[in-house]
């Protein structure tokens, strides 16, 4: 399980350059794998879906200023069966930025296409500061229940979860 975590990521391939990268190894032994309640922010991918692997969970996930795309699902060219990817917050800056087995595409295109991200937001600007959610975040209360009872800071979730790593706290 990937959860709670804070991403930033500026190598230097294009193919790997992710905040998290998910089914890069070929014939992986199959089991869910879980990415929830994580932030990337400044990366060149948020989040890379390799051609091989299957089974994820991804929910509950902040993608900020992806300079090339969300969510980039290399391989196949029909929706994953086995694949769980809903209530993620993605930055909006006028550009598409998903990429699903090689056609670009915006959201609305893109969950057409995979049938994914259908309970997720795009959003302008969600932070205060230090990547912590600003009062008035689209991304609190709007999570869905993961099973974890508290946030990196050992902060409570209390009702539906904040979207990212981090629970708002007045």
């Amino acid at each position: 399980m990937i959860s709670y975590n804070r991403f930033k990521y500026n190598g230097t391939d294009p193919d790997k350059q992710a905040g998290i990268m998910l089914g890069n190894i070929q014939n992986a032994t199959q089991g869910w794998n879980y990415c929830y309640n994580n932030t990337v922010f400044l990366s060149k991918n948020g989040i890379i879906l390799s051609a091989y692997g299957n089974y994820w969970k991804v929910k509950n996930n902040i993608i900020q200023s992806s300079t090339k795309y969300h969510i980039w699902a290399k391989g196949g060219s029909t929706a994953y069966p086995n694949r769980e990817w809903d209530y993620n917050c993605f930055w909006w800056d006028g550009v598409n930025k998903f990429n699903f087995a090689g056609t670009e595409s915006n959201i609305s295109l893109w969950r057409t296409a995979t049938n994914q991200d259908l309970n997720s937001l795009v959003y302008g600007n969600v932070f205060a500061s230090e990547l912590r959610l600003a009062a008035d975040s689209d991304c609190i209360n709007s999570g869905t229940p993961v099973g974890l009872t508290e946030d990196a800071d050992g902060d409570p979730i209390v009702g539906n979860p904040d979207i990212g790593y981090d629970e708002y706290t007045n």
